[in-house]
């Protein structure tokens, strides 16, 4: 009797237009989930007045209900792990079409500081799992990616340690091109012995920050020396106890 029953329902939702499958759902009461993808948004940091010892870079939008900037810390970016100015996160996402802007917040959520005041969002259509990548503070259809990026010098720098003079940690940022190699920074004292390694590893493309903490040496002036794609750059910097 109850497949009977159920068999007969299928049949008036096949009338009214529903798929098979859809209506067995129905009839059976049971609901059918969504489809959803994996959308990865990445946000390029690099041309934006940002400290990220300050400020953390939130995504919000028609997605997530334009959740207030900070609100949720599911919604914060993380520093990609290849490059650290470029912030990251994964939404998993239905078929649709949404809004949405990136965000930087300090310490309670606020609708501030965000790329630019105002229209437009960003868009997207999610059709299946896709990586978007954008950059902070420019406007869609503004200016290409690949423009700003050909802008962007290929040599490697190497950047004053922050702050200078210091007591006892302090910060040292450099940028290396693509396919730098193996990325080596190291810090000497002035009888050129090796008090310190700060990094030995192949780095992806862009701006690179580490700590260095100087804690067991003593007062003086200390070397630091990055070597990458076949460069060598050299700074001093002073420590002051």
């Amino acid at each position: 009797m109850i497949t009977k029953m159920i068999r007969n329902t299928i049949v008036l939702f096949l009338a009214a237009g529903l798929t098979f499958s859809a209506a067995r759902a129905a009839a059976e009461g049971t609901v059918q989930e969504e489809e959803v993808f994996d959308v990865t948004f990445n946000v390029d940091m690099s041309d934006a007045d940002f400290d990220p010892d300050v400020y953390d870079v939130f995504i919000t939008g028609s997605m997530v209900d334009w959740t207030e900037p900070g609100e949720n810390p599911d919604f914060a970016m993380e520093p990609h792990a290849d490059d650290s100015d470029i912030y990251t996160i994964t939404l998993e996402l239905e078929a649709d079409d949404y809004e949405y802007k990136y965000f930087l917040v300090e310490d309670e959520p606020t609708w501030d500081n965000d790329e630019w005041p105002g229209d437009p969002d960003r868009s997207i259509s999610v059709t299946d799992d896709k990586v978007v990548e954008d950059i902070f503070g420019v406007q869609p259809g503004e200016t290409s990616a690949d423009e700003i990026l050909a802008d962007r010098p290929e040599d490697v720098t190497l950047n004053q340690n922050y702050p200078n003079p210091f007591n006892p940690t302090t910060q040292i940022s450099f940028r290396v091109p693509e396919n730098a190699g193996q990325v080596t920074l190291t810090v000497y004292n002035t009888l050129g012995q090796e008090v310190a390694e700060l990094v030995n590893e192949q780095l992806g493309a862009g701006t690179h920050t580490v700590d260095f903490d100087a804690a067991g040496l003593t007062s003086g002036t200390y070397i630091y020396r990055l070597n990458a794609a076949g460069m060598e750059l050299t700074r001093t910097m002073t420590l002051v106890k």
